[in-house]
């Protein structure tokens, strides 16, 4: 074992098939799509099934309608809205029109709401109803919001089609480069109000290459992802609504998870790609006909919290699944680690760096932390050190003046702790 933890996945050996975008803009994700697979199943929803040439025209028209507004490049649009077509719709049409998007949580109230949008700056709102009657409290708070439009309309805003409508005989702008800021994604971290990670679309694509060099690959043309994690999440954005559209693939969204409505959706689409969080999988767990409905399932992963241990032995009894477990942050768009790259997938373990992604470990000293043969506190292979992170996924630092973001030689503090394994595992 070294004296030292520096675990990195050597990416080079992986023969993976480069990024199908056309350019530098997340948006371009969508267009690719389209052209390769325009009559595919892109987005299920409910009784609506929507292929990539309409994802594509409607993205269009979203992007032609923000470019007839008026607003400039690198404007902030934040669209507050739950698991419905029209979330991917917006979002890939304020990337296309370049301008940067702020995915906003359609559960806050008013003084979230308030916070977000003002800190953003953010010039326009597309939001549900009520997310739109809460804004409106608080108006008075907000300058530099110019207009709020709602998908069919509502009191306190416009429809959405009266913007695609203002655009309908327009152009769109055109994306910016790989290193213009894409999104704005808010996090409370380690402060009490929730600060905007700014993440390029270099950072963000970055991360989708990087998780498609895993071996053998995570997602292809023909797979069908269920979305029910939250689109405005890092997680349910990243590896969720990317990645379909970088595959050119299928998801079917969940507006809310009810774990045997979730089920049923499994099992009705033959979903064979799953990504949840560890409370999914323990409802799942107790639920009868679990087995059956993961038939088509290949692959299940879990991230954000720690999954526990009798749960996922649990699920594995109740459908003779493996989750695989992750570890990511909204600073790093956001996977980082995965037991997708151990060779045999440790319970109670993130697993290793996805390719392209450094770690690690460093002590109250400052120094990376030093292999220990005393196991007497239980946590073999090395002590315990602060995570910290190195890779083409991270942020520029947090909005407006990037302050706190990666050092001079790339690495980034996440103040969340781990140990190694003697096999380079981490806990």
């Amino acid at each position: 074992m070294p004296d030292s933890l520096a675990v990195q996945h050597d990416a080079g050996n992986n023969d993976a098939r480069p990024l199908e975008a056309g350019g530098g803009n997340l948006a371009d994700l969508v267009r690719s799509a389209a052209e390769r697979s325009g009559d595919r199943p892109a987005l299920l929803f409910r009784d609506q099934a929507l292929t990539w040439a309409d994802i594509d025209q409607r993205v269009d028209q979203i992007a032609r309608g923000l470019t007839a507004s008026g607003l400039a490049p690198g404007d902030r649009v934040a669209i507050a809205l739950p698991n419905v077509p029209d979330f991917a719709h917006s979002y890939f049409g304020v990337l296309r029109a370049g301008l940067a998007a702020v995915p906003v949580n359609p559960g806050y109230r008013a003084p979230e709401l308030a916070h977000v949008l003002a800190d953003s700056g953010a010039a326009l709102l597309i939001s549900s109803a009520e997310v739109a009657q809460e804004v409106a409290t608080v108006r008075d708070a907000l300058p530099a919001l110019q207009r709020v439009h709602v998908p069919g309309g509502a009191a306190h805003a416009e429809a959405l089609d009266q913007l695609i409508a203002a655009g309908r005989d327009g152009v769109v702008a055109g994306g910016p480069g790989r290193d213009s800021l894409a999104v704005l994604l808010y996090t409370s971290g380690t402060e009490g109000r929730p600060k905007g990670a700014m993440l390029t679309h270099r950072a963000l694509l970055s991360n989708l290459e990087q998780l498609d060099q895993i071996q053998p690959r995570v997602l292809g043309p023909t797979d069908v992802m269920l979305l029910a994690l939250p689109l405005f999440h890092a997680y349910g954005l990243g590896p969720g609504l990317h990645a379909i559209a970088q595959h050119a693939c299928t998801g079917v969204l969940l507006e809310r998870f009810d774990p045997g409505d979730a089920l049923e959706q499994v099992h009705r689409h033959h979903v064979s790609c799953v990504l949840g969080v560890p409370q999914m999988y323990l409802a799942w767990s107790l639920l009868d006909g679990v087995e059956e409905a993961f038939s088509s399932v290949r692959l299940a992963a879990s991230g954000a919290a720690p999954l526990d241990v009798e749960a996922q032995r649990r699920f594995l009894d109740a459908t003779r699944h493996h989750v695989f477990e992750g570890y990511g942050l909204t600073e790093a768009a956001p996977v980082v680690t995965s037991t997708l790259m151990s060779p045999v997938p440790k319970t109670g373990s993130i697993g290793r760096p996805i390719p392209g992604v450094e770690v690690k470990l460093i002590g109250p000293d400052g120094q990376p932390v030093e292999a220990t043969d005393d196991e007497e506190d239980g946590s073999p292979g090395t002590d315990p050190g602060e995570i910290w992170v190195r890779g083409a996924n991270l942020f520029s630092g947090y909005w407006p003046d990037g302050r706190d973001g990666p050092d001079a030689e790339g690495w980034w503090p996440t103040a969340d702790l781990a140990y190694a394994d003697e096999d380079g595992d981490l806990f």
